[in-house]
């Protein structure tokens, strides 16, 4: 397609299927796509219509965060995450450990996994109480473990996320959860 020249040297910019079938090897100025800049904010994705025209949208579900004051007592405890703080389906778990100051073993590590969460209200069933989370741990820690369940819980109806290590602490840390939907 043909544009006429325009007296300050710029081109007329083309898309889609107007576009040259060599510009991936030979570039020039009406195949060039404009800078889009930086994204309004974080978590953004570059998006495309099937017309050509990019733009910047948020990614995905937005990443959930809680941000818990805990004391690990050797048993399993409450983290203070439950029910309909989480919408049901399944979600990318993190969590950040620094527990050091507290008297625990955790020094800068980050823990994932893979969580299905059922927000509404549950019937317990009596032979199916709790579910481990598998979790991949990486950071400065040497030998401590720390686990993640969740927990149907018979007071209260929901389902809870609870938390255990292999050690204890001797006061409360904060721990930081975030959870992305994924499913």
């Amino acid at each position: 397609m043909a544009f006429a020249n325009l007296l300050s040297g710029r081109v007329k910019k083309v898309s889609g299927s107007d576009l040259d079938s060599d510009r991936h090897q030979f570039l020039d100025l009406k195949n060039a796509e404009p800078d889009l800049g930086l994204p309004p904010g974080d978590d953004y994705v570059l998006r495309s219509n099937t017309d050509g025209t990019r733009y910047w949208a948020l990614g995905g579900s937005p990443v959930v965060q809680f941000t818990q004051s805990i004391t690990l007592t050797g048993d399993w405890v409450d983290t203070g995450i439950a029910g309909a703080d989480l919408e049901n389906g399944t979600h990318i778990l993190q969590l950040y450990a620094n527990d050091v100051g507290a008297g625990g073993q955790s020094r800068k590590e980050f823990l994932s996994g893979t969580i299905s969460w059922f927000a509404d209200v549950v019937s317990t069933n009596p032979t199916l109480v709790s579910d481990e989370i598998i979790l991949h741990r990486s950071g400065e820690s040497e030998g401590a473990t720390v686990y993640l369940r969740t927990y149907r819980s018979s007071a209260t109806d929901e389902v809870k996320l609870q938390m255990n290590a292999s050690y204890q602490t001797s006061s409360s840390s904060n721990y930081v959860f975030k959870f992305n939907k994924i499913i």
